[in-house]
């Protein structure tokens, strides 16, 4: 049997988006001819963030492993 020590388990859960896009659009220059310009457009929003200690969060804790393949040497 290996043991391990931990300080924690920490598990964080985040809901975000992240957009972006172009368009194009004709304008109307000062000499009259028309120009075709590209418009670029992006946004974001974060909708929440949460953190949960599932285990500790102070000192060291002992866990155990039962196969002694998965065991650091």
């Amino acid at each position: 049997m290996c043991v391990t020590f931990i300080a924690g388990i920490l598990i964080k859960f985040k809901g975000e988006a992240n957009v972006q896009w172009t368009e194009s659009e004709s304008r109307k220059n000062s000499d009259g001819t028309t120009a075709v310009h590209t418009v670029y457009f992006q946004g974001n929003e974060k909708y929440f963030e949460s953190k949960y200690h599932l285990v500790g969060g102070r000192g060291k804790y002992m866990v155990s492993k039962y196969y002694e393949k998965y065991c650091a040497v």
